[in-house]
Order: structure tokens, then C-alpha cells, then sequence
């Protein structure tokens, strides 16, 4: 631990902000739930990454280079998605059961890239020296390993089957690959902590992403997250020049604009959603419609 200690020093060492003890907790969980050989990887990461930022009234902080360079490849773990979450924590103040504070470590083409927390810690009462324990950490994924058939290209089938089938004739399809393994899709999924669309499991069940004319449907190694003082949305699906289709927590669906920075709800499924974009009609809102956001 005097090790990981000293790396965190280095860390935050010439920076006006302080890691904060929630903060260090999801480091010294990451570093104690990783596989012996990769403890080596991160501590060497932690020593290359020496500022931080904090965004979305502190539900998310992330790691830089101090000049912004590249992550050097011999510091990298071999799995170099987009965007893996690798851990999922709860903290608790220390002696106290309640408030649970829950968070995500993830990891960016292999290396350190952010944690994000659920809830914005403050309006929970953790404080930047609240003493906290962790409850529960679960490695989701092993960052040292690459799920097996990511990234392996798919023949195009003679069939498709349920939303995919819909979105054929809409289209031309492209960047095809193979499904991951059933226990990969699953553990990846879990990892991300809410309730995906049915529509959208369907699609992934064939290929693990897709591009339907100006759509794309993300595959797992795909997924990212963009944190918001009120939600975490996770990004399902690009829209060429128009924004992103997300889904939060609680399995809501919901649009961000290129040209907006507030999410708004939509009313349709997953793949209604995609069918409005790709005969090039807007998703039907909520909003439009008079209905309660979420």
C-alpha cells in the first residue's frame, strides 16, 4: 500500500487540486482487485499520469499526461477498447453503513482514463476528507485480457432477425463483427450498470455493432459514457452530424444533440428511434408530447 501511496503522490504532485479520499479509494481498489502481473502496469501508469480534471460537479474525474502526450505502449494493457469499465465499487463513510456512494473505474485504449461516480458525492455528504471504506469492488473485466471474437469481422448473413431486420431495408450495412462470447457480453454489460434496451441486446446477439446508413450502433468495446451533473448516459448508437441516442440507469431513453448539452427524453424504443433517424425524421420526445421526463 506505501507503494501505491507514493505513485498517488506523484500523481497529484505540482497540481492545484487534490485527489480527494473517495477518489483514492477507487485507485487503491482498482490496484488490489487487478491480477498480480497488471498491478505493475497501473502503478507505472499512475507515475505517467500527473493531472486531473474534474467535470460534472465532481461525478467524474479524469486522468492526463502532464503535457497531454500519448500513454506510451509499453504502459498499456492488452485491451484497447474505446472505453472498458474494469471496476464497479461502493464506499460508505467509514463506521457508518449509509450513504452508499457508487462508482466506476475506466480504462481508455488501455489506460487510466477516468472514475465515475453514480451521484454527485457532495449532495451525499462525502466531503474531500470524509474518511471512506470500500464496501464492495468487483473487477469486471481483466484489462489484461482481449474478450475473445472482439474485433473479428462478420460475413454478411443471408438472414437477419428482429430490429436488424427492420433497419435492412432502410440502409445499406456495414462494419459487421462477431458477437462476443456469451460470458464477455454478459460481465460487459453488467459492468455498465443499468438496463439496456431489449432491441438493442437483439442487435448485438448478430454483431457486435453495426452501421446502417448514417447509424451507427455501438458494439461493447464501443460503449462510452457521458457524465452530467443529472444523469450518466451511456451512448448506444451515433447519428452522423446529428448527436447521440443514450440510455441511463433505470433503462430511459434518451437523445443528445450535437448542438445541445441537455438530454431529451424520447418516447419511442430503441429501434423506433433508429428507424425516425434513418427515413430522416427526429425521434418523437416527451417533451413533444407533453409527457413527464424521468
Amino acid at each position: 500500500m506505501e507503494l501505491l501511496n507514493r505513485l498517488i503522490h506523484v500523481l497529484i504532485h505540482g497540481s492545484s487540486v487534490q485527489l480527494r479520499k473517495y477518489e483514492l479509494a477507487c485507485l487503491r481498489a482498482m490496484r488490489e482487485a487487478l491480477p498480480t502481473t497488471a498491478r505493475a502496469v497501473f502503478n507505472r501508469q499512475l507515475e505517467f499520469l500527473k493531472s486531473i480534471h474534474r467535470h460534472s460537479k465532481g461525478k467524474m474525474l479524469t486522468f492526463f499526461p502532464l503535457r497531454h502526450e500519448a500513454v506510451p505502449e509499453s504502459l498499456l494493457f492488452a485491451d484497447r477498447a474505446e472505453e472498458r469499465v474494469v471496476l464497479v465499487l461502493a464506499m460508505a463513510p467509514r463506521g457508518a453503513p449509509r450513504p452508499i456512494l457508487r462508482a466506476k473505474v475506466v480504462l481508455h485504449r488501455g489506460a487510466l482514463s477516468s472514475v465515475e461516480f453514480q451521484e454527485q458525492p457532495s449532495r451525499l455528504g462525502f466531503e474531500k476528507n470524509t474518511p471512506v471504506e470500500v464496501v464492495r469492488a468487483h473487477l469486471t473485466h481483466d484489462p489484461t485480457v482481449v474478450p475473445t471474437q472482439e474485433g473479428r469481422r462478420l460475413p454478411y448473413p443471408d438472414t437477419w432477425a428482429g430490429c436488424l431486420e427492420r433497419l435492412t431495408s432502410l440502409g445499406s450495412i456495414e462494419g459487421l463483427q462477431q458477437p462476443l462470447e456469451e460470458t464477455s457480453q454478459t460481465a460487459i454489460l453488467q459492468s455498465w450498470g443499468v438496463k439496456f434496451p431489449t432491441d438493442f441486446l437483439d442487435i448485438l446477439v448478430q454483431t457486435d455493432g453495426v452501421k446502417v446508413g448514417s447509424v451507427r450502433v455501438n458494439g461493447l468495446s464501443e460503449l462510452r459514457s457521458i457524465v452530467l451533473p443529472t444523469y450518466n448516459l451511456c451512448v448506444l448508437a451515433e447519428v452522423e452530424n446529428e448527436g447521440v441516442l443514450c440510455v441511463i440507469e433505470d433503462g430511459s431513453l434518451f437523445f443528445l444533440s450535437n448542438e445541445s448539452d441537455t438530454p431529451e427524453p424520447l418516447m419511442t424504443s430503441f429501434c423506433q428511434a433508429l428507424e425516425g433517424f434513418l427515413n430522416s425524421q427526429a425521434p418523437i420526445s416527451a417533451e413533444r408530447y407533453g409527457s413527464r421526463q424521468p
